[in-house]
């Protein structure tokens, strides 16, 4: 047999009913599995301005249709998210967009950790599609962590944003059950959102971004207050009354007393922490 080009075009082509854009057959799959009576988390990962949130949007759009609403089921925090369980429809979406949380927060994995296990079984009652965007996944618990189907890597080579990296988990059956080993299953190169999506993303972004620096900028205030009347000379005298043993926890690895280890017993700013750390070394260093 002689192959010509014609035969070539021919034998090589994708069938007719074959999907060529890989996030679409994706999405297809997902939206028959989460018909069935299932659920399916996706998490996105990448530093900050790799595309994530251009990805999740594309992907939860595909996913949910109509269902999903930027304005309605973009969330940035766990009260937020419980909220919306309840409120989003069946196989909608939900889009946990960090968006700078982490950094206001310090219990923000530990908060975000119990409004998914609290509300991880109404999410598979509801047959929801949830995706989080976080730098990275360790952020989660590992209990947590196993509970994702797929995870998308996102990069941004020569500053060109929207690169994803498609995985699967691959679980070990038998032992131990640790974190799975990541497949990667195909690449694929996000395009720009329609300027109507991209415009109320931004808008709902940067309102929750003010809100959230508000709230951070209480709290601050709250533990200002909080330390006014906090002597330090007083948390000195309790640390000089622990007994050995516990004096010795708050010990760094040169001998001294660490700031950060005392801050974190007694609950105290960084700079009050500083102080009674310095108090404790000059009374060392007087005896």
């Amino acid at each position: 047999m002689t192959w010509t080009a014609e035969s070539i075009a021919k034998y090589a082509r994708a069938p007719k009913d074959f999907d060529r854009d890989l996030l679409d057959r994706h999405c297809n799959y997902v939206r028959k599995v989460i018909r069935n009576d299932w659920d399916w988390w996706t998490v996105n990962e990448g530093y900050e301005g790799t595309g994530k949130s251009t990805g999740a949007l594309h992907t939860a759009r595909r996913v949910a249709g109509k269902l999903f609403n930027v304005k309605e089921h973009v969330v940035y925090d766990a009260e937020e998210l419980l909220r919306l369980i309840d409120d989003c429809p069946r196989y909608g979406c939900i889009l946990l967009d960090e968006a700078g949380e982490v950094a206001f927060s310090r219990d923000w994995n530990t908060s975000i950790s119990k409004a998914i296990v609290k509300g991880s079984q109404q999410m598979r009652d509801r047959n929801l599609f949830v995706e989080f965007n976080l730098p990275s996944l360790e952020l989660l618990d590992s209990g947590l962590r196993r509970r994702f189907r797929t995870l998308v890597i996102y990069e941004a080579p020569k500053f060109t944003r929207g690169r994803s990296m498609w995985h699967t988990p691959s679980y070990n059956r038998y032992g131990r059950k640790s974190d799975p080993y990541w497949d990667l299953r195909f690449v694929y190169y996000m395009k720009e959102l329609p300027s109507a999506i991209r415009e109320d993303y931004v808008k709902l972004k940067t309102q929750r971004g003010k809100e959230r620096v508000q709230k951070y900028l209480e709290q601050v205030e709250k533990e200002h207050e909080k330390n006014m009347d906090v002597d330090p000379g007083s948390i000195v005298d309790k640390i000089r009354r622990l007994p050995k043993e516990e004096r010795a926890e708050l010990l760094s690895s040169r001998g001294s007393y660490s700031k950060d280890r005392i801050a974190y017993k007694f609950g105290l700013p960084d700079t009050l922490a500083r102080t009674v750390a310095a108090g404790l070394s000059m009374e060392s260093t007087t005896e």
